[in-house]
């Protein structure tokens, strides 16, 4: 899983594409790579990639027309969260399932 990490991290340094379909294809990547996360264990390098692309959403999210996509990723962040029992994880999951309702 460690190189799905790394991807992740250079699709994060690379910054917003200006070209929306570019910027859209990185964003499905990210959801890609969050459905492939192991979901048996949150390691601190996933809770890292997770904590980097949320601060990524909330700094690139504009009324555009990826709204749609970052709504999915929340969508994808809450349903990984879900897996885990602990409270934060729980925590976690609501929030970003209520940003998804939120945003579509």
């Amino acid at each position: 899983m460690s190189y799905l990490l790394k991807v992740s991290d250079f699709l994060l340094d690379v910054g917003v594409y200006n070209n929306y379909n570019f910027e859209y294809f990185k964003l499905r990547i990210f959801d890609l790579i969050i459905r492939k996360l192991d979901k048996n264990n949150l390691t601190t390098e996933t809770q890292d990639f997770l904590d980097k692309l949320i601060n990524y959403i909330e700094k690139t999210k504009t009324a555009s027309q990826l709204l749609k996509s970052y709504s999915y990723l929340h969508r994808a962040i809450a349903y990984y969260y879900s897996f885990f029992d602990d409270e934060n994880s729980q925590e976690n999951a609501r929030m970003h399932h209520y940003f998804y309702r939120k945003t579509n």
